[in-house]
């Protein structure tokens, strides 16, 4: 990097940047620490390199590969990438972060991030890719792998034997096998079946995260294949050259064997083929197992279409609790009987002067009461707590204390008896319980369909889709009567809740609204649904 410029590319493999476990020894804490606690005293750090790009005053991070920051579980943890990235937006200035992958989705589940979408079709219709239009083979072979390599090896060089890019370099068949063991037991095979089209078994080339089976010579061969001069022209791997691979030769790719895990190993490896150079005309064709194909039709469904995502379905199981009485529009309340108070009772003792019994303190006169003012609360305030409490429209409970009270307190003596009563009234319930599938859409290309009033002008509109059932919790402009519920609009018609309270909670706000409108007693009526004048209005 240079110090000081404005301008710094740095171009790395994120495993020599990322956020690692700090190197301790158990021999390093000696007798200071119990080694068991080895893991613990261990921190997460940034070596020089991710410091040094830190330093940098404004960074713009391009992340390729991207699903990797992800994990295998899309819920859990948090994958080095992205806590390297957290890092760096802690330590500096970050612009923006933009990932690119191949593959954005894991186990069928788009990944929630994608804003950009640029599919499989999309790239062979712009000549970045190869078409394989009428090129994916794919055999049953009940189990019997032998035959089928033997017949991709022959059909591969009948097909591309002479087949080469503008720049020379010939067709070149990938083979992908689950194991060594797999690669162990069909090499043979391929050797008889390259022998019978021609060709000597020195075309072959290996390349596995097995050092027994991958020298050193075959890495470096393998990295020279793109050069128009390499022999090879069947690649033989294990775990290797999937993501990533950049080789525009290959022209063809075969999955010898049903995947156990496949991730997104097999729309990676069958892809590797399509790179595309210009002058070529040749498309790729990629051999499968009919287990394999199932395996990758599924996967080509998330990347190969256009900008039409495939919304993320959640079954979610919505579980409401419903009073069995509805609503209790008509609370019917008794008088309680308790009395108000009796007010202070006041009692004189003295000492004894003979200790006889259990008792010292002897009372010396009649208790005598002393008249207090009962505590008690206005009728407003009680409605509102027993409303509250109970989840009941507060109207109702207040136009019952009203006709039992009329204008006077509430003693504090008869406030549980009340309680008691709306209990009783609002106390049975029951679960119901609906499963409900919801469709996110991940990415958008539409929204709003345009249409022209009838004065010409364009209005924006969007359709609001609810189940029949639960139609009586919308709210339209025209229930709310000819003055559009005093004057008050709305930013889209109708209003869809989610449920009564939230309903009744907006219509009594218009309510309210609508009362300091007109005077008491006004002869305006109340054209809101379901609500007429109360006697207090």
């Amino acid at each position: 990097m240079i110090r000081g410029s404005s301008w710094n590319i740095v171009v790395t493999n994120t495993e020599k940047i990322r956020i690692q476990k700090e190197s301790i020894r158990r021999s390093d804490i000696g007798r200071l620490f119990d080694p068991r606690g080895l893991d613990e005293a261990k921190a997460d750090i940034a070596n020089l390199r991710l410091q040094a790009i830190a330093s940098l005053p404004r960074l713009a991070v391009f992340s390729d590969e991207a699903h990797h920051t992800y994990g295998q579980s899309l819920e859990k943890g948090l994958k080095r990438v992205r806590q390297t990235v957290d890092y760096l937006a802690e330590q500096t200035s970050v612009v923006c972060v933009v990932n690119t992958t191949g593959t954005p989705y894991f186990k069928r589940q788009p990944l929630k991030d994608v804003v950009v979408w640029y599919g499989l079709s999309q790239g062979i219709r712009d000549g970045i890719l190869k078409d394989l239009a009428g090129n994916i083979q794919a055999y049953d072979f009940a189990g019997q792998a032998g035959p089928h390599v033997a017949h991709v090896v022959k059909d591969f060089f009948a097909e591309y034997g002479e087949v080469s890019l503008p720049d020379g370099a010939p067709a070149k068949l990938a083979m992908y096998f689950p194991q060594t063991d797999d690669l162990k037991e069909l090499r043979p095979v391929i050797d008889q079946a390259l022998a019978e089209v021609g060709e000597s078994p020195t075309v072959c080339l290996v390349n596995t995260s097995d050092s027994s089976l991958t020298k050193l010579a075959d890495i470096e061969a393998f990295n020279r294949l793109n050069d128009p001069r390499s022999p090879h022209r069947v690649i033989l791997l294990v775990n290797k050259g999937t993501e990533g691979w950049n080789c525009p030769s290959l022209f063809a790719c075969a999955l010898a064997r049903k995947l156990k895990t496949s991730n997104n190993f097999v729309l990676q490896a069958a892809s590797r083929c399509l790179r595309q150079v210009p002058g070529n005309a040749k498309p790729a064709r990629v051999y499968l197992s009919t287990d394999n194909y199932n395996i990758l039709d599924r996967q080509l469904r998330e990347t190969y279409g256009e900008l039409d995502v495939p919304p993320l379905v959640v079954t979610q199981l919505v579980r409401t609790v419903v009073r069995q009485d509805a609503e209790l529009a008509d609370i019917e309340l008794e008088l309680p009987t308790a009395k108000a108070g009796r007010g202070l009772v006041e009692r004189i003792y003295t000492l004894s002067l003979q200790h006889v019994g259990r008792r010292v303190l002897r009372q010396i006169d009649d208790a005598v009461t002393i008249e207090t003012v009962p505590d008690s609360a206005g009728v407003y305030s009680v409605a509102v707590d027993l409303a509250g409490q109970y989840r009941l429209d507060i109207w109702a409970i207040y136009d019952e204390l009203r006709r039992l009270y009329g204008r006077e307190d509430i003693p504090a003596a008869h406030m549980p008896e009340l309680a008691h009563q709306l209990e009783e009234l609002a106390r049975d319930y029951e679960v119901r319980e609906e499963t409900v599938e919801k469709a996110l859409a991940l990415v958008r290309p539409g929204g709003f369909s345009v249409e022209m009033d009838a004065q010409g002008a364009e209005v924006y509109t969007a359709d609001i889709v609810y189940p029949k059932g639960r139609e009586h919790l919308l709210v339209s402009m025209g229930e709310l009567g000819k003055d559009g519920g005093g004057g008050y609009g709305f930013h889209y018609d109708p209003y869809n809740f989610d449920s009564n309270p939230e309903r009744s909670f907006f219509l009594e706000v218009l309510r309210l609204s609508l009362r300091r409108s007109f005077p008491v007693g006004g002869a305006a009526p109340c054209e809101l649904p379901g609500i007429s004048w109360c006697s207090h209005c």
